[in-house]
């Protein structure tokens, strides 16, 4: 599926880039690495840097990660270079590294939703 960058007060679409082979499942921003993340059907963790207003950096991504299963939530730390993803389990990442620090998992169910706390930082929900 496509990622799209918006003018919303002009309507218009700034820049289209082909994100996920599949539906994206959660998008969010990084203040620390001014980088959009993307999840999608395709078991891929994608960092696209967004520093320019007009979308051109967004052409390809900077990073991707192939994760060992369905994900459908992202969330990156407030001030740390760590990321949770949620799905089948809730993954713990460095932005560097292609495999979990941390994995928890709660018996069958999965995750829909992950975010960190903007408060207290070690707290997910």
């Amino acid at each position: 599926m496509q990622l799209k960058l918006w003018d919303v007060a002009k309507r218009r679409v700034l820049c289209t880039v082909q994100a996920h082979n599949g539906f994206v499942r959660a998008i969010a921003y990084s203040q620390e690495t001014s980088s959009l993340y993307t999840v999608g059907d395709d078991k891929l963790i994608k960092q696209w840097k967004s520093e320019a207003e007009d979308g051109s950096d967004l052409k390809a991504p900077v990073n991707t990660i192939l994760t060992g299963g369905m994900l459908t939530g992202i969330s990156p730390h407030r001030s740390k270079p760590i990321l949770a993803t949620c799905g089948e389990a809730c993954n713990l990442w460095e932005h560097t590294r292609a495999q979990p620090i941390k994995t928890f998992q709660w018996g069958v169910d999965s995750l829909q939703s992950i975010k960190f706390n903007q408060v207290e930082e070690n707290i997910l929900g």
